[in-house]
């Protein structure tokens, strides 16, 4: 049995929401690229109709032969942009639909795959992107601290989306407790906003105030409509590394490291998707430095950014423990 899947499901829904800026201007390169093309084969064709009796005409017969190919190229990859990759995309993510399918229904497939799935296409929330910003700092007697705060914008599709606010924290020091400072919700479009403040969570943490009693269950986001969330925590790590959890479909990571305790050392961020990036404030005078995942990347929830440092060569001391 094959499964019929409307073809407009495997539209992604992190480009769905795009601007109509952003397809004008893919229209207007791909007809550029066009444009281009046919007058590199048109030149050519004049080229072709010129006869000269020196080393001109093999001058000219080169560049002739170099134009018709440039132009035949850009001719054919104009219609694979068009044509072939919307199509063997949409081939593709039905075959893909079909065989995943009939994998969850067999017998022996292991009952945590079967709900992972189930969750995940359950899923109505998706963030466009993410940007992490790590400021890196000192308590009084010497132990890290990262203030984190985490941008992200989200699109609800098809239907109405309730933003968790999310309260995993990372463990800390033994000595400090990692806190929430703050959470935030916007619905630009509908001039709409809610906030839990440092006192909120504070009562929540003490199981005096429930979160829904500030941000209610029945809160959503309305379908189709862009919406931002801003967190802000203070950690404490008891080592050289720092996890950054996904909580839902990500399209792009933004990360941005600053703060008088970064000074003098080297980060390296490891993106879901296994790819390695690394940068310094070594003699360079930088007052941050930023990194983000490859373009095209996409990162399912529970997946995490792993962002570590060298160990600082003043006093022998590693960053994380105390002076």
């Amino acid at each position: 049995m094959k499964i019929s899947i409307p073809k407009d499901i495997f539209t992604n829904p992190l480009q769905k929401s795009s601007s109509r800026n952003d397809d004008e201007t893919f229209l207007l390169f791909i007809s550029r690229i066009l444009s281009l093309g046919v007058a590199l084969i048109v030149v050519a064709a004049l080229l072709d109709l010129m006869h000269f009796n020196d080393w001109k005409q093999d001058a000219l017969n080169a560049l002739s032969f170099i134009g018709r190919g440039l132009g035949e190229a850009l001719i054919i990859a104009y219609l694979v942009a068009v044509v072939v990759e919307p199509y063997m995309r949409s081939w593709y993510a039905s075959q893909t639909a079909t065989e995943l399918w009939w994998a969850v229904q067999r017998k022996n497939v292991p009952d945590e795959m079967r709900h992972a799935i189930t969750s995940l296409a359950k899923s109505k929330e998706f963030y466009r992107r993410t940007t992490w910003k790590m400021r890196f700092d000192r308590t009084d007697d010497g132990q890290l601290e990262v203030e984190l705060e985490v941008n992200s914008t989200g699109t609800s599709i098809d239907e109405p989306v309730h933003p968790d606010v999310g309260l995993w924290l990372m463990s800390s020091s033994s000595k400090y407790k990692a806190r929430h400072i703050a959470w935030r919700l916007e619905i630009p479009d509908d001039d709409a906003s809610w906030v839990i403040d440092e006192d909120d969570f504070l009562r929540i943490d003490s199981g005096e105030l429930e979160v829904s009693s500030l941000y209610p269950d029945d809160v959503k986001v309305p379908a189709g409509k862009t919406y931002t969330t801003k967190k802000l925590v203070r950690v404490y790590p008891a080592g050289d590394w720092l996890p950054l959890r996904t909580r839902c479909m990500t399209g792009r990571f933004f990360y941005d490291i600053s703060g008088p305790a970064a000074d003098g050392l080297e980060f390296s961020v490891k993106h879901p998707d296994g790819t390695t990036a690394t940068d310094s404030f070594k003699n360079t005078g930088k007052k941050n430095i930023s990194f983000e995942s490859p373009a095209g990347s996409f990162t399912l929830p529970g997946h995490v950014s792993l962002v570590s440092w060298t160990p600082t060569a003043a006093g022998g001391a590693e960053l994380g423990d105390a002076k």
